[in-house]
């Protein structure tokens, strides 16, 4: 990319990375710094599209969100709203180089929360079972048959977000866009077809 004089690379990366140097991306992050490309770190959190997408099978078959959190909070985001912020940011390329952007909703919710919403919304009662980590990792892998190494990942950011590190709640996004982030009731109203 410095090769190619790249005016801005607006790189994805993780909310927290910047206090934390297990994920890959802070690594990611920290060489395109050192290679002296212009860049733009956009730092969501957790991704809306999680709860519809990976974890929408055992709401659609049990009316269970299977995912262990425990009573931690999150700052979901719909990706919809990170791809504005990154274009926000690609479109000002001076204005924005070397910066670093955390990209949160509005709210930070704990999963009962998030079941009750949908309990809301799809008319079903759809509760939250915390799993332990273990149970969690064995049922992905075994029972759903995922990769492992998808599968730690994910047991790992779990593990993050029981600490409380997935919590935080700035108002980046707002100021990138000038539009407030959608919130989770509006995703799951949009989103309904996912969890039937």
């Amino acid at each position: 990319m410095k090769d190619k004089d790249i005016r801005l690379v607006s790189f994805l990366s993780l909310m927290g990375v910047e206090k934390n140097p297990f994920p890959p991306h802070h690594k990611i992050e920290k060489q395109i710094e050192e290679a002296g490309i212009p860049y733009a770190h956009v730092r969501p959190g957790f991704f809306m599209q999680n709860i519809s997408g990976i974890h929408s099978v055992e709401i659609r078959d049990r009316d269970e969100i299977f995912i262990p959190a425990g009573k931690s909070k999150t700052s979901f985001i719909d990706t919809a709203d990170i791809g504005l912020a990154a274009a926000t940011l690609l479109h000002n390329p001076i204005k924005f180089k070397h910066t670093a952007h955390t990209i949160t909703g509005k709210e930070a919710l704990n999963y009962s929360q998030i079941a009750a919403i949908l309990s809301e919304v799809t008319g079903r009662t759809i509760t939250y079972v915390s799993p332990s980590l273990f149970h969690y990792r064995h049922y992905y892998i075994k029972r759903r048959g995922l990769p492992k190494d998808y599968v730690n990942v994910t047991v790992a950011l779990y593990l993050m977000t029981r600490l409380g590190t997935a919590k935080a709640v700035t108002n980046d996004f707002y100021h990138l866009t000038k539009k407030y982030p959608r919130t989770f009731k509006e995703f799951a109203i949009e989103n309904i077809n996912c969890f039937r």
